[in-house]
């Protein structure tokens, strides 16, 4: 399926005021990554990028264990639509910079100490492209840390919708970065929400914003039913929905 990268704006845009309130899974990653940063002395930079800013849940995380010199945050969404600006001010960070646009798209700065993102690359046309992207931005040496999400990720959504992205598995990131990039830490594991009902769900993804794959976000009563019919079930009341994040560090290579 290619991604509509528009839909995907609007999608988040509408979801900023509940994101941060629902995206429990996501800001539990962000504190992982940190804390992997954080374990491996990854925590001084001049200059670092943030791709898929968001809301600020990385941004919160990072500014609590770094002061970086120079701050660029990129996203789709404005800066005034997602509230980042809020994040830098109740940090008293002052030397940042907005890139709106495209990552895979928009121009890069040069020379960058690290790139780091959050529950963003999935949504790209062509991972292995950014990523040699990356490595033309961070000076050798420097770090790419981010997460994404494993096949595993909502399988129950493409079980009951027959819709959803398609996901790498970690070994597959791991090739992909291999010639440019020295792997310092890969992980993944599953992660499973608890609802009561397969509506609850379809509410959790819609105020997270990750209901973006599809153009139309339109439920009519005849593809509802569909949808709780064919959604797994482990026990009455009981509809899981899986996450499957991957964490990787990885030390760019020098030329």
């Amino acid at each position: 399926m290619i991604i509509d990268k528009e839909t995907v704006r609007k999608r988040f845009g509408k979801s900023r005021h509940s994101y941060n309130q629902h995206a429990s899974v996501q800001r539990e990653i962000c504190g992982k990554l940190t804390d992997c940063l954080a374990t491996n002395g990854l925590t001084t930079f001049s200059s670092l990028l943030e791709v898929g800013c968001g809301s600020g849940l990385l941004t919160n995380e990072i500014l609590k264990i770094a002061t970086p010199r120079k701050y660029y945050v990129n996203d789709l969404v404005g800066a005034k639509e997602n509230g980042i600006e809020e994040i830098f001010r109740q940090h008293q960070f002052k030397d940042w910079t907005f890139l709106e646009g495209d990552a895979e798209i928009i121009e890069f700065p040069r020379h960058l100490d690290a790139v780091l993102s959050s529950s963003t690359v999935q949504w790209f046309h062509n991972l292995k492209a950014f990523i040699l992207k990356v490595h033309h931005a961070v000076k050798p040496g420097g770090l790419f840390a981010f997460s994404t999400f494993g096949p595993q990720n909502f399988q129950e959504i493409k079980t009951a919708s027959n819709q959803g992205l398609l996901y790498y598995t970690a070994n597959e990131i791991r090739e992909m970065m291999s010639d440019h990039f020295d792997i310092l830490y890969l992980h993944d594991e599953q992660v499973q929400l608890h609802f009561n009902h397969p509506t609850d769900v379809l509410r959790h993804i819609k105020n997270t914003g990750v209901n973006a794959i599809a153009k139309t976000s339109c439920w009519n009563r005849r593809k509802l039913e569909a949808f709780e019919m064919n959604y797994p079930v482990s026990t009455p009341n009981d509809f899981v929905l899986t996450y499957h994040p991957i964490i990787l560090l990885a030390k760019n290579k020098h030329e």
